[in-house]
């Protein structure tokens, strides 16, 4: 008995199928704004991979800024390998929350990516995923935040 469910014949896939545009499905042409934040404890190899993230996504044609908010790291901070990042004024918490939220609410308004190198153990940028609830903030204005959290030995 043959089966009348099936078609006699198997249709071929398409050559070519086009993909939708961001256009087509409501989106805008430019896509979210990347917010890369490394962090983690003091002498871990955070500044190591914020520069090798920076190195890789720059050779790639990403133009994509750079944020040093490492003030206890002088001698190899990203600044060493990017004359372009920008820093706070000063090492002050309350000066680097100020700078954070200017520099943030910068890239929400121009929609550009950035890698953020935080100092080693710096409990700001939890405190304003606390205060300001970060992350939601961000993503209702059209940046995405991913943490990179470097670990590493405790004689480090």
């Amino acid at each position: 008995m043959d089966d009348l469910s099936k078609p006699a014949v198997e249709p071929s896939p398409p050559d070519h199928v086009e993909a939708p545009s961001a256009q087509s499905v409501g989106h805008s042409p430019k896509a979210d704004a990347v917010a890369v934040v490394v962090s983690g404890r003091g002498r871990v190899g955070k500044t190591t991979a914020a520069n090798t993230i920076v190195q890789f996504c720059r050779s790639k044609g990403a133009t994509l800024k750079v944020w040093n908010a490492d003030r206890q790291n002088e001698t190899h901070s990203l600044n060493t390998f990017h004359p372009d990042a920008l820093r706070p004024p000063t090492g002050d918490p309350e000066d680097k929350r100020l700078w954070l939220e200017e520099r943030f609410d910068e890239q929400a308004r121009g929609r550009f990516d950035v890698v953020l190198d935080m100092a080693g153990g710096d409990p700001l940028v939890r405190q304003l995923a606390k205060e300001a609830r970060l992350v939601r903030t961000l993503a209702r204005r059209g940046v995405q935040v991913t943490s990179v959290q470097v670990l590493g030995p405790a004689g480090a």
